[in-house]
């Protein structure tokens, strides 16, 4: 009696470590990925926060280099103008006075006198328009 019992089990443990592959783990969908019509991946621009913004610079010289990092958000130089959400540049000013557009992420402001200077930068809409981004910092040329 024992000796069918043990058969019947041995087969069911067989069959139940059968051997299909499994499932592969469905593909995740980050936050800032969404599907178009296609099925394709598309990357959605996250809200652009001050809060997300990140402005390093450091003067050398009669130099300041500049960068800014902004997750999600796309520097264009765009030629058309045409607003598009988490897209654009960045008015310069420098001690109050716009002096630049600047449209990569990276940039040197050269030449700069002797003295203490203000230095802001604006995050703007393809078509000028603000996102109300501002960040202030002041450097010293030696």
């Amino acid at each position: 009696m024992m000796k069918p019992i043990l058969i019947a089990l041995s087969l069911l443990v067989i069959t139940a470590c059968g051997t299909d592959d499994p499932k592969p783990p469905e593909a995740s969908v980050t936050p800032d990925h969404i599907m178009n019509s296609l099925g394709e991946a598309v990357v959605v621009s996250a809200a652009i926060t001050k809060e997300n913004v990140t402005v390093r610079h450091n003067v050398k010289d009669k130099n300041v280099y500049v960068e800014v990092v902004i997750p999600g958000f796309n520097f264009s130089s765009a030629p058309d103008k045409k607003k598009v959400d988490g897209e654009g540049y960045i008015h310069l000013y420098l001690n109050g006075k716009k002096v630049d557009e600047i449209h990569q992420a990276a940039f040197i402001v050269k030449g700069l006198p002797s003295g203490k200077h203000n230095l802001k930068i604006e995050l703007v809409q393809n078509d000028s328009t603000s996102y109300g981004i501002e960040e202030e910092f002041s450097v010293t040329v030696e």
